[in-house]
Protein backbone atom coordinates (compact mmCIF):
# COMPACT_ATOMS: atom_id res chain seq x y z
CA UNK A 1 0.00 0.00 0.00
CA UNK A 2 1.26 3.56 -0.97
CA UNK A 3 1.41 5.31 2.33
CA UNK A 4 2.31 8.55 0.28
CA UNK A 5 -0.88 10.02 -0.64
CA UNK A 6 -2.36 9.68 2.76
CA UNK A 7 0.93 11.67 4.45
CA UNK A 8 0.25 14.27 2.13
CA UNK A 9 -3.59 14.49 2.91
CA UNK A 10 -2.13 14.30 6.68
CA UNK A 11 0.40 17.18 5.91
CA UNK A 12 -1.88 19.22 3.85
CA UNK A 13 -5.27 18.83 6.60
CA UNK A 14 -2.14 19.92 9.13
CA UNK A 15 -0.97 22.93 7.41
CA UNK A 16 -4.70 23.73 6.69
CA UNK A 17 -5.80 23.66 10.56
CA UNK A 18 -2.83 25.43 11.44
CA UNK A 19 -3.53 27.97 9.51
CA UNK A 20 -6.93 28.11 10.06
CA UNK A 21 -6.22 28.83 14.23
CA UNK A 22 -3.82 30.95 13.76
CA UNK A 23 -6.09 33.08 11.63
CA UNK A 24 -8.97 33.32 14.08
CA UNK A 25 -10.60 36.91 14.77
CA UNK A 26 -10.01 38.21 18.61
CA UNK A 27 -12.35 38.30 21.08
CA UNK A 28 -14.39 41.35 22.20
CA UNK A 29 -13.53 43.70 23.73
CA UNK A 30 -15.85 45.97 25.86
CA UNK A 31 -15.51 49.41 25.76
CA UNK A 32 -13.70 52.47 27.99
CA UNK A 33 -14.09 55.22 28.26
CA UNK A 34 -11.05 57.77 27.37
CA UNK A 35 -10.58 59.25 31.17
CA UNK A 36 -11.12 57.34 33.92
CA UNK A 37 -13.45 60.32 35.62
CA UNK A 38 -15.66 60.39 32.99
CA UNK A 39 -19.33 59.57 32.81
CA UNK A 40 -21.53 58.09 30.17
CA UNK A 41 -25.42 58.69 28.94
CA UNK A 42 -26.43 55.96 26.81
CA UNK A 43 -29.19 56.89 24.16
CA UNK A 44 -31.31 54.12 22.50
CA UNK A 45 -33.48 55.34 19.71
CA UNK A 46 -37.21 54.93 19.29
CA UNK A 47 -38.35 52.03 20.70
CA UNK A 48 -41.28 51.88 18.63
CA UNK A 49 -40.46 49.66 16.10
CA UNK A 50 -38.71 47.83 18.38
CA UNK A 51 -41.69 46.62 20.29
CA UNK A 52 -44.65 46.91 18.08
CA UNK A 53 -42.81 43.68 15.75
CA UNK A 54 -42.18 40.56 18.06
CA UNK A 55 -38.93 39.99 15.46
CA UNK A 56 -37.36 43.20 16.81
CA UNK A 57 -37.91 42.76 20.41
CA UNK A 58 -35.09 40.63 20.85
CA UNK A 59 -32.24 44.18 19.58
CA UNK A 60 -33.90 45.70 22.47
CA UNK A 61 -33.00 42.58 24.80
CA UNK A 62 -29.49 42.78 23.32
CA UNK A 63 -29.42 46.34 23.93
CA UNK A 64 -30.32 46.47 27.22
CA UNK A 65 -28.18 43.52 28.02
CA UNK A 66 -25.17 45.29 26.51
CA UNK A 67 -25.88 48.19 28.49
CA UNK A 68 -26.05 46.43 31.67
CA UNK A 69 -22.71 44.87 30.82
CA UNK A 70 -21.14 47.62 30.57
CA UNK A 71 -22.60 50.36 33.34
CA UNK A 72 -19.20 50.02 35.22
CA UNK A 73 -16.41 50.17 32.57
CA UNK A 74 -18.35 52.94 30.66
CA UNK A 75 -19.77 54.67 34.61
CA UNK A 76 -23.36 54.65 32.84
CA UNK A 77 -25.30 57.90 34.38
CA UNK A 78 -27.97 57.67 32.75
CA UNK A 79 -30.23 55.50 30.00
CA UNK A 80 -32.77 57.74 27.97
CA UNK A 81 -35.01 56.17 25.44
CA UNK A 82 -35.36 59.05 22.15
CA UNK A 83 -38.43 59.51 20.24
CA UNK A 84 -42.10 59.18 20.28
CA UNK A 85 -43.13 56.06 21.21
CA UNK A 86 -45.74 55.84 18.43
CA UNK A 87 -46.34 55.61 15.06
CA UNK A 88 -46.54 58.99 12.48
CA UNK A 89 -50.09 58.26 10.87
CA UNK A 90 -50.21 55.46 8.95
CA UNK A 91 -45.99 55.43 8.72
CA UNK A 92 -44.72 52.18 9.99
CA UNK A 93 -41.23 54.16 9.75
CA UNK A 94 -41.12 57.64 8.75
CA UNK A 95 -37.51 58.02 8.98
CA UNK A 96 -35.97 55.27 7.75
CA UNK A 97 -33.95 54.30 10.70
CA UNK A 98 -35.99 53.08 13.58
CA UNK A 99 -35.12 49.23 14.66
CA UNK A 100 -32.07 49.22 13.31
CA UNK A 101 -30.22 48.10 16.89
CA UNK A 102 -27.76 51.21 16.75
CA UNK A 103 -27.27 52.85 20.69
CA UNK A 104 -25.08 56.11 20.82
CA UNK A 105 -22.82 56.65 23.86
CA UNK A 106 -22.00 60.11 25.38
CA UNK A 107 -18.98 60.19 27.36
CA UNK A 108 -18.60 63.25 29.61
CA UNK A 109 -15.07 64.09 30.58
CA UNK A 110 -14.18 65.42 33.91
CA UNK A 111 -13.60 69.27 32.84
CA UNK A 112 -17.78 69.45 32.63
CA UNK A 113 -17.70 70.87 29.12
CA UNK A 114 -16.12 68.51 26.90
CA UNK A 115 -18.58 65.59 25.51
CA UNK A 116 -17.86 62.51 23.31
CA UNK A 117 -20.49 60.99 21.14
CA UNK A 118 -20.50 57.20 20.04
CA UNK A 119 -22.56 55.19 17.43
CA UNK A 120 -22.31 51.76 18.75
CA UNK A 121 -24.34 48.32 17.84
CA UNK A 122 -24.38 45.61 20.19
CA UNK A 123 -25.96 43.33 17.69
CA UNK A 124 -22.66 43.59 15.18
CA UNK A 125 -20.38 43.47 18.42
CA UNK A 126 -21.46 40.12 19.56
CA UNK A 127 -20.02 38.16 16.32
CA UNK A 128 -16.39 38.17 15.19
CA UNK A 129 -16.97 38.30 11.95
CA UNK A 130 -19.14 41.67 12.56
CA UNK A 131 -17.11 43.23 15.42
CA UNK A 132 -15.14 45.47 13.06
CA UNK A 133 -18.61 47.52 11.95
CA UNK A 134 -19.47 47.68 15.54
CA UNK A 135 -18.75 51.55 15.38
CA UNK A 136 -20.00 53.90 12.99
CA UNK A 137 -16.75 56.30 12.38
CA UNK A 138 -18.06 58.97 10.32
CA UNK A 139 -17.83 62.48 11.18
CA UNK A 140 -21.57 62.48 11.93
CA UNK A 141 -21.33 59.07 13.88
CA UNK A 142 -18.24 59.51 16.19
CA UNK A 143 -17.33 63.08 17.32
CA UNK A 144 -17.15 65.23 20.37
CA UNK A 145 -18.43 68.69 21.48
CA UNK A 146 -18.25 71.31 24.17
CA UNK A 147 -20.97 72.23 26.56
Amino acid sequence: MNKKPILILTLFLGILMYNFTASAQQDYVKPKLSNKDSWSLVLIPDPQSYVKFERNVPLVNLMTAWIKENVDSLNTQFVLYTGDLVEQNDLLNPNGNGGDGWLRYLEFLPDGKTVKVKTFSPLFAISPATQSLAYKTEKNQEFEFEL
